[in-house]
């Protein structure tokens, strides 16, 4: 299903699409790749910008040539916009870019609860969770945090996401769900409609694993986005991002049993090395010395 790269670390970049069950390959929308984790992945539909190393597609940190002029009509659009790599007017593939190209990871995408939502007062607490789950895990999968060179702070769509996915998945493996997990989960699938991720204080005991896992995941995700985005990471920038990895890695190695508030206090830091970056915000710096204090 595609072409053998000799360099896993360094290939060419390729858009790749399903039409009618084919994989076209588009590489003039790609400079390089600037990391690939290997591994699988099921793909259906569109997959968007990827790279593929032996038959397998991989979505990763790239320069990507995004501003498109069609070649059938003279249509031009922005695949950093629409994630779309056929013209919007006449549906050709046919593309070339006008742009020198941008670090990309990823554009804006919608959390759809709505599949489980609905099921909520017909299905069992199990479906209800997986269903929930998968939607959290396509919409991390397509969300990225750098969109046409420009970085967007962590939001709290994806921390959301993050936690659904993680307690969807426990809650679907459990042969029994107390009403406490449950009423946690029904009050995640409320949060795009009510409009605020539950603090930390309201997390229930049994799930503050969840919590701390999906914060670990997250910021990890933001973390290897940050590093595509900032060419030379040193200095003072290098030592947040070192104490904001060792204080993921210990919630990681806790298998995220962690007091939910110290979990919080890693996504505010993570969003102050954001402010750091983008505004030169000097205060940032010490806030995250004071969230993530050393413990050796």
């Amino acid at each position: 299903m595609g072409e053998q790269l000799p360099n896993p670390l360094v290939a060419h970049v390729l858009v790749v699409e399903l039409v009618d069950q084919e994989l076209v390959l588009l590489p003039d929308f790609g400079l390089v790749a600037h990391a690939v984790t290997v591994g699988t992945r099921s793909n259906q539909g569109s997959v968007g910008p990827g790279v593929v190393l032996g038959g397998r597609v991989e979505r990763e940190c790239m320069e990507l040539r995004g501003e498109r002029e069609c070649r059938a009509c003279g249509t031009r659009w922005s695949y950093y916009e629409t994630g779309a790599i056929a013209c919007p007017d006449c549906g050709s593939l046919r593309s070339v870019a006008v742009d020198d190209g941008a670090v990309h990871t990823g554009g804006d995408a919608t959390l759809d609860l709505g599949e489980a939502r609905a099921a909520v007062d017909e299905a069992s607490v199990d479906r209800v969770a997986t269903a929930a789950a998968d939607a959290a895990r396509d919409y991390r999968r397509d969300v990225g945090f750098v969109s046409g060179g420009d970085l967007r702070n962590l939001p709290d769509d994806y921390l959301l996401a993050a936690e659904i996915e993680a307690v969807g998945s426990r809650l679907a493996r459990e042969l029994q769900v107390s009403e406490t997990a449950e009423h946690y989960l029904l009050t995640l699938l409320r949060v795009p409609v009510d409009g605020e991720r539950p603090g930390p204080d309201a997390v229930p005991t049994e799930l503050r694993a969840e919590r701390g896992l999906a914060v670990s995941r997250a910021v990890d995700a933001y973390r290897r986005d940050l590093r595509a985005y900032v060419e030379d990471v040193d200095g003072d920038l290098a030592s947040a991002l070192s104490a904001v990895r060792s204080h993921q890695k210990r919630i990681e190695a806790l298998d995220g049993d962690v007091d939910p508030r110290t979990a919080e206090r890693l996504v505010g830091a993570i969003r102050d090395v954001y402010a750091y970056v983008e505004r030169d915000d000097e205060a940032a710096l010490a806030r995250i010395a004071e969230r993530l204090p050393d413990r050796r």
